[in-house]
């Protein structure tokens, strides 16, 4: 704006300026009046020209502040986003990282848990077991007691027969519970392995122990002095198949954690 009004100034001085040389060459007597408002144009354009001159350069200098301050914003901005970006990244790491844990921590509990349900697995078959031989216990016992009295003459050869019988009886009864004793099928295969040959080495222990004992009402029968040593053939194979039994079972709590010096 005051360059405009400036250069309006300027003109009306050129224009005086000449009338002023004019009147000087005329000697008409305006050369003074017009040589003063000549000089006095020729200074208030000179002030507008420095006015405009100031206003340019406020100008400039404002666009130059403000190209100067638009890169910044843009690199906040950018330099913001960036960070919001690498943020949103760690918290996506921090987050998987932690969903990876909890998988992991969720995992272990779950095997933890299913050994636990294993070890009472193993735990109960163990006392179904020993149970099975217990439930016999008394017979075979008495038979035991009943044949130490018939050799020290104690007994008589009738009460040792009825004793046999019952024997015989109850190992054959024994055998059929340890085959039939169910191996629970949520264990390891190297456990269920164990499990079943320590039931299946009762079962032929408790058959051998009959078949001893089938020979033994022979003997009492026919007082053959040869049955003798078939019968203790058949108690070393009984016993030897027990021991077997025993050790397959405690294989079994071993491989699946248990202390294998409790029963």
């Amino acid at each position: 704006m005051l360059g405009f009004i400036g250069g309006l100034f300027s003109i009306a001085f050129l224009v005086f300026l000449v009338l002023a040389i004019i009147s000087s060459q005329k000697k008409d007597g305006k050369a003074k009046k017009r040589w003063i408002i000549a000089a006095t144009l020729f200074f208030i354009s000179g002030i507008l020209s420095q006015g405009n001159s100031a206003e340019v350069k406020t100008a400039v200098s404002e666009k130059a502040e403000v190209a100067e301050a638009a890169p910044v914003t843009k690199v906040e901005k950018t330099t913001t986003d960036t960070n919001q970006k690498v943020d949103k990244e760690n918290t996506k790491v921090a987050d998987s990282n932690l969903t990876t844990k909890t998988i992991k921590v969720d995992e272990e509990t779950v095997k933890k848990n299913q050994k636990k349900e294993q070890q009472k697995l193993v735990l109960n078959f163990e006392k179904k077991f020993y149970s099975i031989e217990d439930s016999g216990k008394s017979v075979i016992d008495d038979y035991t007691q009943t044949m130490e009295s018939l050799g020290k003459g104690n007994t008589d050869i009738y009460t040792a027969y009825s004793a046999t019988v019952e024997a015989q009886k109850m190992a054959d009864s024994l055998a059929s519970q340890y085959y039939n004793l169910d191996v629970p099928d949520q264990l390891p295969k190297n456990v269920k392995d164990y499990l079943s040959e320590s039931k299946m080495g009762m079962f032929y222990s408790y058959s051998s122990k009959s078949d001893g004992l089938d020979i033994m009402l022979d003997f009492l029968d026919e007082q053959k002095p040869s049955l003798v040593q078939e019968i203790k053939e058949k108690t070393t194979q009984s016993d030897q198949e027990t021991l077997s039994a025993v050790m397959n079972m405690l294989q079994a709590k071993e491989a699946i954690g248990l202390d294998i010096s409790k029963k």
